[in-house]
């Protein structure tokens, strides 16, 4: 038995030795290299690639890699003739991303990218914490595909991510230059950390119709948003306000008691809409909802209502699974009228339940009416 010990101790230190060599080994000149075309050689399942020309530096801490790009499936939409990186990659094995610094002093955003739409059960959130202390792309070249003209920007700010963590500060803007356009400012501050009753939030964005941003969130129009509050964790209260088309579009109150959010107030929703929707959600619709918030798991209650419809619904939605789980949802139609202006009816209602996957759940529902009856226009 003790022979056996010995020689079982001799194999896991000489595989111990090789699996040192081969750790040596990957941060020589040849084994950057592999590294380098290991990278370039992965697809991610929407389509995205990477591109590396070169690694200079430690792949164990900090390195510089030239030539990155990102590309989909109809070429480079992203690139950086360098980009430095102080990280840990052994906390990957801990299923933590943690990056000290991610720095590129130029990067060229050429379009706007088309990814491949991915299975419906691909987690809408990744399973890993994600730290990023510093990033920053000191100048940032917007191409003329994105938003019409050239523009340049910047991006400033560090990045903490766990189920019971939410660290963000985060700037960026784009500056106008001789003919070149600017104006959007993005300014978020995040801290959200319940074991030390920590609750901050405050986010501004400034979005012209013809800027960045809006190109981004594919949105003609102009548009604005502010959010901002005051207290911890156990007792938070703020705003949301937000213009579209430099009108008012949404004026909410949001609320945070010990792990409960709430959003309530009214909006002007159907002004993203035409016919019927609009005639429904009428001049105002109100919001009333509320929700925790665990392990990736939502548990909701919300209201909805115009002057044509109530809606009310409760149920948990899974977004480590892409799931619903026991949502339901009653639907009350006040105004038949907006729907069909030769309908009309009384005590029209819907009462629904909703489960399993987002993309194509399973939904049993019933119908009910007073009185029901089309009339002649």
């Amino acid at each position: 038995m003790a022979r056996v010990a010995k020689w079982a101790l001799i194999a896991l230190l000489a595989l111990a030795m090789l699996v040192g060599v081969a750790l040596l080994g990957l941060n020589s000149d040849s084994g950057r290299r592999f590294v380098a075309q290991k990278v370039a050689g992965l697809t991610f399942e929407n389509g995205m690639t990477i591109g590396i020309g070169r690694i200079d530096g430690s792949i164990y801490g900090r390195m510089t890699m030239r030539d990155v790009t990102l590309s989909d499936t109809k070429g480079v939409f992203l690139s950086s003739p360098e980009v430095r990186i102080d990280w840990r990659p052994f906390a990957f094995a801990r299923s933590h991303i943690d990056i000290r610094e991610l720095v590129a002093p130029t990067m060229s955003f050429a379009r706007v990218p088309e990814f491949k739409v991915t299975a419906p059960d691909t987690p809408l959130l990744p399973d890993y914490d994600i730290d990023i202390d510093r990033l920053k792309v000191e100048r940032l070249l917007v191409g003329a595909a994105v938003a019409g003209t050239p523009q340049v920007g910047s991006i400033d700010g560090s990045i903490h991510i766990a189920d019971r963590r939410a660290q963000v500060a985060l700037k960026a803007a784009t500056i106008a230059q001789g003919q070149q356009k600017g104006g959007d400012r993005l300014v978020l501050n995040l801290d959200a950390v319940p074991e030390s009753n920590r609750l901050a939030l405050g986010l501004a964005i400034d979005a012209p119709a013809d800027g960045v941003l809006a190109a981004i969130a594919g949105v003609k129009d102009p548009f604005a948003l502010r959010i901002d509050g005051r207290g911890d964790w156990n007792k938070w209260d703020g705003r949301f306000d937000a213009n579209l088309r430099n009108a008012p579009f949404a004026r909410l109150a949001l609320t945070a008691r010990d792990g409960r959010f709430g959003v309530k107030g009214p909006t002007r929703i159907a002004s993203l809409f035409t016919g019927p929707t609009a005639a429904l959600l009428g001049p105002i619709t109100r919001v009333d909802a509320s929700s925790t918030w665990a392990n990736r798991q939502a548990d909701l209650a919300a209201n909805l209502s115009s002057d044509a419809f109530t809606l009310t619904g409760k149920g948990r939605a899974d977004l480590s699974r892409n799931r619903f789980d026991g949502l339901r949802l009653s639907f009350a139609l006040l105004r038949p009228g907006a729907i069909a202006p030769n309908l009309a009816g009384r005590d029209v209602r819907v009462e629904a339940s909703v489960d399993g996957a987002f993309a194509a759940p399973s939904v049993d529902y019933a119908v009910t009416a007073t009185s029901i009856a089309f009339n002649d226009m």
